[in-house]
């Protein structure tokens, strides 16, 4: 195979990789920030998706801004709802060791919230409609899907963002020292309760926007997108670094580049046990991941 065949692939496995980034983020500012595991993260990506799909199908909505911003909006408020009902109630952010109650918690709420999506939409799948770009164009002998450079664009641009706000702004100063030490955070006068909502909500909303861009891409949605894709996000964010943002970025394009390249030289039967055998090597040679932490 040629070169530009492998150049291809790796170009990608990177517009992917940075859907899977996105995803990834938003269990690594849970874990982050509130210490809990939040496996309720895989139903955001099913639900935001599924919420395009009704504003597209049902309701008309056609503006693709629009729809994403009712998404976000909806899923974030879900978000919210979820971490006052179910991870606030289970957890303790003065005991590091109490993590197994809110993880059994999370993966309640993620099942319900797949159950109800089983009762609504088709459990075999349905046709995605909504559709982030058509066809595509050439550079090089490289063909480069609008589709996969619209989502790579949006991926890029919302993570950009939420470092601006951790990094610079005073909302993102109080999430960092909530991560680093809750009971200092409060002497301080940070409202941390306040912060995990807030971490909630975007950590949500970032799992409804990877959704709505995977199964654009893909052209198919199911109740179980969901569990695909955001394990996919799970195992993002082991390898980069279980509270680092940065690893969550170089874990997503890694990860991305490797499926596609399985697929592209060997078979797409394999890219799931490439990506559980990348996890489980990264587990034996660095068990921290390949970045340090934002804390």
């Amino acid at each position: 195979m040629s070169m530009d065949f492998l150049a291809q692939q790796i170009l990608n496995g990177v517009m992917i990789g940075s859907t899977y980034a996105l995803i990834a983020i938003g269990f690594t500012l849970i874990f982050g920030i509130l210490n809990v595991l939040n496996m309720s993260q895989t139903e955001m990506v099913t639900w935001g998706a599924f919420i395009g799909y009704v504003l597209f199908t049902y309701l008309g909505l056609t503006s693709l801004p629009l729809i994403f911003v009712i998404t976000v909006v909806s899923m974030g408020l879900i978000g919210l709802i979820i971490e006052r009902l179910v991870i606030r109630p289970t957890s303790n952010p003065f005991r590091e060791t109490e993590m197994l109650t809110p993880l059994i918690a999370t993966i309640g709420a993620g099942m319900a919230l797949q159950n109800l999506a089983l009762r609504i939409f088709e459990p075999k799948g349905l046709p995605y409609p909504l559709s982030i770009g058509k066809g595509g164009f050439d550079i090089s002998g490289i063909y480069v899907a609008k589709s996969k450079l619209l989502g790579f664009l949006i991926s890029i641009g919302i993570m950009c963002l939420l470092m601006g706000i951790l990094y610079r702004t005073n909302l993102g100063k109080k999430m960092r020292a909530t991560a680093e030490d809750p009971r200092a955070a409060i002497f301080l006068g940070v409202n941390i309760y306040a912060i995990y909502a807030i971490a909630m909500g975007i950590s949500s909303a970032l799992g409804a926007v990877g959704g709505i861009l995977l199964s654009s891409i893909y052209g198919i949605i199911s109740p179980f997108v969901g569990m695909e894709y955001g394990l996919k996000g799970l195992i993002v964010m082991i390898i980069g670094g279980v509270t680092s943002l940065s690893g969550a970025v170089v874990g997503g394009l890694l990860l991305g580049v490797l499926e596609t390249l399985t697929i592209g030289y060997i078979s797409s039967a394999y890219v799931d046990a490439i990506a559980f055998g990348i996890l489980i090597l990264i587990l034996i040679i660095r068990p921290q991941g390949l970045l340090a932490s934002f804390k």
